[in-house]
């Protein structure tokens, strides 16, 4: 068996690890936990235009 990720995995997984490391800052997180709407809207909504949601 062959466990390789393909070059479009690879690609999918670049694009998700650049939008969490620029939108899920620790400092980020903080902000949001702390707040009374616990989840990011436009990190769901960047997520929803790169077409990661499935």
């Amino acid at each position: 068996m062959d466990f390789t990720f393909t070059e479009e995995q690879e690609t999918v997984a670049k694009v998700a690890r650049q939008l969490f490391e620029h939108r899920a800052t620790p400092e980020h997180l903080t902000d949001l936990e702390a707040g009374e709407v616990r989840y990011d809207a436009g990190l769901w909504a960047e997520l929803a235009s790169a077409d990661l949601l499935g």
